[in-house]
């Protein structure tokens, strides 16, 4: 996907997306001209992803501040899960992703915001998040949150979605979407899918969820927010699949797998619902410690396939299951590099080892090691202890 310059192979420079700051409010006083782009992580001088304001006063515990920025975003042509499509076969297709400027993370050791980098992901503080979305009337909307107003106008319509205790906001315009609205137990459900997927892959993926929100609950802890969404990118727009983002998220459809392997859509569906536990309400640092999401999540992935459909494979013809392939993934790629170093800082052949297999055959062997009555105890006690709070790996 990328030259050795670091550049997305087959992008022009009009292809890329950026965010713009124009102007900076603090409590009432301007700050623009104070704004000044901090490299913390390497000192490269040509980094302008970090923006470091000084204050004129000190705030101290208990004090707070108003921040307004004036800002322009401007999405990439889709790539890495977040831009747009606009094409022959995909018409107007809108992933929102990574659009806002984010404050940094205040931490007892000081503030936590570190420089973009192409191999890992993002870190932000929970919130109340109130946004609004006015797109053309023939466009379906889904975003974080709920929808709890609905302004109609002659060519556009408005969308105002409201989500509390999240840490980020991703929403998703495309006028294709078919929509299909269900409940479970007290989590309501809606899927955004696309024109030739039966209602029996529906009805599967749709399970699919049902048994993740029902095994992620009954070991880690509940699912605290009223409903999830989540989607399958159209045709043409595959780049979209597979990502997180909090009460929604990106799946995917593959039609031409075989019977018999799980690797069609459900695996994808319940580990990205599984990072509404890792990732969502337990908020660890994914930037620095990949593993503390991706791995445990990993962990809960397996074990819900092999709790509900321990009899489906990866690999029919031999006979593997999802658990022993990972296993196997990991054994066939051994790594001496230690698990705590920043994910930035890893090396990229090591990368999905340590955040995936690795950390997921740590936790098997806890398990085993334990039990499950006790292992799972703890696993409750860490959910309840680090719930809308961040985590750092001593903490577990």
């Amino acid at each position: 996907m990328e030259s050795g310059s670091g550049l997305v192979s087959g992008f022009s420079e009009s292809d890329y997306g950026h965010v713009s700051i124009h102007s900076m409010k603090i409590s009432g006083s301007d700050y623009s001209d104070r704004m000044a782009f901090y490299q913390p992580d390497d000192n490269n001088l040509n980094d302008s992803t970090v923006v470091r304001v000084l204050l004129d006063n000190v705030v101290d515990p208990g004090d707070s501040l108003l921040i307004e920025m004036d800002f322009t975003s401007k999405l990439p042509k889709l790539v890495r899960r977040t831009g747009f499509i606009d094409n022959e076969t995909t018409k107007q297709f809108y992933l929102v992703a990574q659009w806002f400027p984010k404050i940094g993370v205040l931490e007892a050791e000081g503030w936590n915001c570190h420089q973009f980098h192409a191999n890992t992901e993002f870190f932000s503080d929970y919130g109340v998040y109130n946004v609004s979305m006015t797109v053309p009337r023939d466009f379906i909307v889904g975003a974080s949150g709920l929808e709890v107003e609905r302004n109609d106008q002659a060519e556009t319509i408005t969308y105002t979605y409201h989500a509390e205790d999240i840490h980020d906001f991703m929403w998703t315009a495309y006028p294709g979407f078919k929509v299909f609205n269900t409940q479970h137990k007290a989590v309501q459900i809606r899927m955004l899918y696309n024109e030739g997927q039966s209602q029996v892959d529906v009805d599967a993926q749709i399970q699919s969820l049902k048994y993740g929100l029902d095994y992620y609950q009954d070991r880690f802890g509940p699912y605290p927010y009223p409903n999830i969404t989540f989607l399958n990118a159209p045709e043409g727009a595959s780049a979209a699949n597979g990502m997180e983002y909090p009460t929604i998220f990106t799946a995917g459809y593959l039609s031409f797998m075989p019977d018999g392997v799980l690797f069609k859509s459900e695996m994808v569906t319940i580990h990205e619902f599984g990072h509404q536990i890792f990732y969502g309400v337990i908020g660890s640092n994914e930037f620095q410690w990949s593993w503390m999401d991706e791995g445990f999540n990993q962990f809960g992935e397996l074990g819900t396939e092999d709790f509900y459909y321990g009899g489906a494979v990866v690999l029919p013809d031999l006979k593997i299951k999802a658990a022993d392939f990972n296993r196997f993934l990991y054994i066939m790629k051994p790594n001496n590099e230690n698990i705590l170093t920043y994910s930035f800082k890893q090396n990229a052949n090591n990368y999905s080892i340590n955040s995936y297999m690795r950390p997921a055959m740590l936790l098997k062997t806890m398990e085993q090691y334990l039990g499950e009555e006790k292992f799972y105890q703890g696993m409750r006690h860490y959910y309840q202890k680090w719930k809308f709070k961040h985590p750092r790996p001593d903490d577990f």
